[in-house]
């Protein structure tokens, strides 16, 4: 029986946020200026987060449907950038999981990007995944939490929750688990 966990967000702590170049790649494809598809990109992405498709997201960002070609190639760039794992702190994770402690990922992402990180052989080492595409609720609502800490079958305060985001910090921090 495990007696701790530790819960980590993905994009920001295990995987390393997109970077310029791949920002820029991605404007280029939409043919959107860079401000412009920023913007876009993060004001329609909860709903991603949420489950909305693929089709749908990238609609909403473009401003008009995408072919089927465009969208192909829009979800690998944003996958391609989403990929970069932080080799030490997923080596520092799974040394954890090797002395017992549960591991698992909480994280707001689109289901294309909720697929490809379950089959990384790099995080093999985890216990659950969970995402906000599977649960329709996003971090910071402590529901999120809930299903992390149900998942590992641990309760709050035998967790630490690791994450880039002050507000996802805070909301951990109120239901009793430790943040790092």
């Amino acid at each position: 029986m495990r007696t701790s966990g530790l819960i980590l967000d993905y994009v920001g702590v295990l995987a390393q946020v997109q970077t310029d170049a791949d920002v820029r790649g991605l404007a280029t494809l939409a043919d959107l200026p860079v401000d412009d598809f920023v913007h876009r990109y993060w004001a329609h992405r909860i709903a991603y987060d949420l489950g909305l498709t693929d089709a749908a997201y990238w609609h909403r960002v473009l401003g008009r449907p995408p072919t089927s070609d465009l969208l192909s190639s829009l979800v690998a760039a944003d996958l391609a950038g989403l990929l970069r794992l932080d080799q030490h702190l997923v080596h520092r994770a799974r040394t954890l999981a090797e002395r017992g402690a549960g591991v698992a990922v909480l994280s707001n992402a689109p289901t294309f990007l909720a697929r490809a990180v379950e089959r990384l052989d790099e995080l093999a080492f985890v216990d659950t995944f969970v995402f906000s595409c599977d649960i329709g609720v996003a971090k910071p609502d402590p529901e999120a939490f809930q299903h992390a800490l149900r998942a590992l079958g641990l309760q709050g305060e035998d967790c630490t929750f690791i994450d880039d985001r002050a507000e996802n910090l805070a909301a951990a921090r109120a239901l009793g688990i430790r943040v790092g």
